[in-house]
Order: C-alpha cells, then structure tokens, then sequence
C-alpha cells in the first residue's frame, strides 16, 4: 500500500520534470488534492513538502507548473491561513501583490465544511425530534381537554 507522504513526494519530484506536460500535471494532481482533501488527511510530512512545493512553483521555468503556484496557494491559506504568510516570504513583490486577498482570512476547507453541515443537519434533525414529540403531546393535552365538553 502507498503511503500519502510517498505519494505527494513523487508528484513534487514530478513538479521539476524536464516535460512540461508531465510537469504541469503533476502540480496539478497536487493542487487537486489539497484542494479536494483539504491538508488533514496529507499528514505534517505531506503538507510540509506541500507548503514547500508551492512557493517553489511560483519560481518555476514551465508556464503550466508556474500557473499552479497561486491556486495551489490559495487552496493552502484556505486550510491552514495566514500563519502560512511567512512561508512566501521570498517571492517576488509582484508574486506577493496577488497573494494579499486571500491571506487575510482562513477560509474552512471543503472537508471542514461537510464535517459542520452534517453536525449541523444531526442537530436540525433532533430538533425536529423533540419538536415532533411536543406537538405529539399538545395534541394528546387537547384531545383530553375537548373530550368532557362534548
């Protein structure tokens, strides 16, 4: 069985392919994956070669891998935030001038999002419950209420 870190340390080393195509695809299968998985399930290993391989690809020769480096980014800071704003330390000032809007703010991940929309719908479905049970016994109550005025 393959192991996430192996996996995510094969699409960097893809990441520097001397084919362009395989570059750029690589960087996307990486993009992809923090951007569907969110960083949890990569493991500290994984997203550190992540987190690193991302400000790599900002410096990038192959136009396709280069294109990566700011979605990838994004999908980052939209996981861990902007305590990850050190690691892009060394860019360029125009690499770093599209990197502010969504620095500022962490944004929860897909996974995060799913994981409280059903928290969200166990606890609306317990409400409706009880909610249920209530009307159940107002109606018994008034059933009781109604029956010696006929």
């Amino acid at each position: 069985a393959y192991k996430v870190e192996d996996i995510i340390e094969q699409l960097a080393k893809g990441c520097t392919h001397k084919q362009p195509k395989i570059a750029g695809a690589s960087a996307e299968c990486v993009r992809m994956a923090v951007e569907k998985l969110g960083v949890k399930p990569l493991g500290a290993a994984a997203t550190k070669t992540v987190i690193k391989l991302s400000v790599s690809l900002f410096n990038s020769t192959v136009q396709p891998v280069r294109a990566e480096g700011l979605p990838l980014a994004s999908s980052l800071f939209k996981c861990i935030g902007a305590g990850l704003r050190s690691s892009y330390d060394d860019l360029r000032p125009a690499q770093v001038s599209a990197l502010p809007p969504f620095m500022s703010a962490r944004i929860p991940c897909l996974a995060e999002l799913q994981a409280f929309m059903a928290a969200t719908l166990a606890l609306m479905a317990r409400m409706l419950g009880i909610v249920a049970t209530m009307l159940a016994f107002i109606v018994t109550v008034l059933a009781q209420i109604a029956t010696p005025l006929r």
